[in-house]
């Protein structure tokens, strides 16, 4: 006859699953976090790295940064194409600093995650142009809105001013 020993310690089923279910529940909740501070830093840069070209261009201008060919063009600006995701930096030789030429630096957003666009008026192009020698902008300035593609309620701004460019 077999005696059962009433005195054994073990871990049940029920035990094992209900610390499995607690362990899976933090792990969403931290994986969620973790997601949403790579999108938050994701539309950062992208902002960052807008706030800088405007700048640059502007610093551009002021210093009157020649060209490869050794000419001083009478004006720099910068543009955002919509269709390719790309800011493009040109330089204009008209004294009204309108009509681009194709000597230009584009600088893709395209692999990245976010969303640009005119903040405070959405239908209008995203332009800035600076004459030289003094940097006095050209185009009413108005400010730039990054956006994650992912999560549309993480948006950082790009304030842009007569002097800079700055994000908020």
């Amino acid at each position: 006859m077999k005696v059962k020993n009433k005195n054994l310690k073990g871990v049940t089923l029920i035990e094992v699953v209900s610390v499995i279910a607690i362990i899976s529940v933090f792990a969403v909740i931290s994986y969620n976090n973790l997601a949403d501070n790579r999108r938050h830093a994701e539309v950062e840069a992208a902002a960052s790295e807008i706030a800088s070209i405007i700048n640059q261009t502007r610093s551009y201008a002021l210093t009157g940064k020649k060209l490869d060919d050794g000419s001083v063009p009478s004006c720099f600006a910068i543009a955002y194409i919509s269709s390719t995701n790309v800011w493009r930096r040109f330089n204009v030789n008209t004294d009204t600093c309108f009509g681009l030429n194709e000597n230009s630096i584009s600088i893709s957003f395209a692999d990245r995650n976010v969303d640009i666009s005119n903040y405070s008026n959405p239908s209008e192009i995203l332009q800035y142009r600076y004459s030289v020698p003094n940097g006095e902008i050209k185009n009413p300035p108005y400010d730039i809105e990054v956006i994650s593609k992912a999560n549309p309620s993480i948006k950082k701004k790009v304030i842009v001013s007569d002097y800079r460019a700055v994000v908020e």
